[in-house]
Parts: C-alpha cells; structure tokens; sequence
C-alpha cells in the first residue's frame, strides 16, 4: 500500500508533532507511516483524514501488485 499522508499534511501545513497530538501518538510513529516503516491501523487512519480534512482514500491507495 502507498500512502499520501506527508503530502497531505505539507499541503495543510501541518507539522508532524501537531498531527501526532491531534491522533494521540508520537511524533516518531508518524515518521515511520510517512515512510512506510509501519502502516497505521483503521482508527489511526480515520483520525488522520478527520484532522487533515480530507477522505481516507486521498491518504492511501493500492498497489498493482
């Protein structure tokens, strides 16, 4: 899965630390989504795309493969 979530938040101008305290998770914990080191669970998801204003799906699609 590919995720938009750094764009999405640079789009906002949203820093890290600021999205991390409105999902109630470390600033780290989103580096590692950004990057695709971890992928955030359903909730997780959800309260992004709720604090950025924007659909879930605009944060992730699939791959091909």
């Amino acid at each position: 899965m590919k995720n938009h979530i750094k764009a999405k938040r640079l789009e906002k101008n949203v820093l890290q630390a600021q999205l991390a305290d409105a999902i109630k998770c470390d600033k780290r914990t989103i580096s590692r989504y950004e990057t695709g080191d971890r992928a955030p669970s359903l909730e997780i998801a959800f309260r992004m795309a709720d604090f950025l204003d924007i659909n879930v799906d605009e944060l992730f699609e699939l791959d091909d493969n």
